[in-house]
């Protein structure tokens, strides 16, 4: 397994669901926006992980998690959990954000797993762009 720095070259390889992702993702990637990186395992990308500093490059941050194929996911997940301690003392970030799909199980407990707490337990309506509800996770350093 190796984890290297994401290229927009690697965008494709998120399987994101709506073209407007690809061009977030490539945009934040373009405009330096925040670390991403890439994991694979022979040749295939399997998960994907980043930040987003859209308030400055110090301070709080958005972070995002895309499993690509569903695999090795304890491995993944100590991957991941190593990485953002990494991220945070790198950009001596003090708050981590990030938003999850409440009708997703496997997500909700894969950021407590993260060491995320749940900030919203009733939810956000409608905070997604597919209009589905969203719960906001946060992990303090």
């Amino acid at each position: 397994m190796t984890i290297r720095q994401m290229t927009i070259n690697d965008v494709s390889k998120l399987k994101l669901e709506e073209p407007w992702m690809c061009e977030r993702f490539t945009n934040a990637i373009e405009n330096e926006l925040g670390p991403a990186f890439i994991v694979e395992e022979g040749g295939r990308a399997i998960c994907a992980f980043g930040g987003l500093f859209e308030w400055g490059n110090k301070g709080a941050c958005e972070v995002w998690f895309n499993l690509i194929e569903k695999r090795h996911i304890l491995n993944v997940a100590r991957i991941f959990k190593r990485l953002i301690v990494k991220l945070a003392e790198k950009y001596e970030v003090t708050r981590m954000q990030a938003i999850v799909r409440c009708d997703s199980a496997v997500n909700n407990r894969f950021m407590e797993f993260m060491g995320f707490i749940n900030e919203t337990p009733f939810g956000m309506k409608n905070k997604l762009y597919n209009g589905r509800d969203a719960f906001m996770y946060a992990r303090y350093f």
